[in-house]
């Protein structure tokens, strides 16, 4: 029973349950409502131990991502009911991992194709008008 070098995932069940908790503690408001309105979606419709071990690696998933992906990722689940085609936790997962990762790269993109915002111009102190 190891832990994972690149994520930290464990495998012990109890060290699992621990850590997953304390992450989901950490998590803001916002986050804990979708992701327990998922949860207890699957929560009759998978077995246990197969729910806990999904639930356990997305919360490992979502600790180390920007949350604000991680909300857009919840609402493009939820709002496109891949929960009600019997997409389970795991896709959930994989959405927010390849959201993740592409974050940066689609951050670039739209910069070059809408540019950037102009630099602030700093007026000197002088006249009323402005003028020095």
């Amino acid at each position: 029973m190891g832990r994972c070098p690149a994520c930290g995932y464990t495998t012990h069940p109890r060290q699992q349950s621990n850590e997953s908790k304390m992450i989901f503690r950490s998590l803001p408001q916002y986050l804990k409502k979708p992701l327990q309105d998922v949860y207890l979606y699957h929560k009759g419709k998978i077995s246990t131990d197969t729910l806990n071990k999904e639930w356990h690696k997305l919360v490992y998933a979502i600790d180390g991502a920007n949350y604000d992906v991680v909300r857009s990722s919840i609402h493009k689940y939820t709002e496109s009911q891949y929960h009600l085609e019997g997409k389970g936790l795991l896709y959930l997962k994989a959405m927010i991992i390849t959201s993740s990762t592409t974050f940066k790269q689609r951050q670039n993109a739209e910069k070059h194709k809408f540019g950037s915002n102009p630099p602030e111009i700093q007026i000197e102190k002088g006249d009323k008008n402005g003028s020095v």
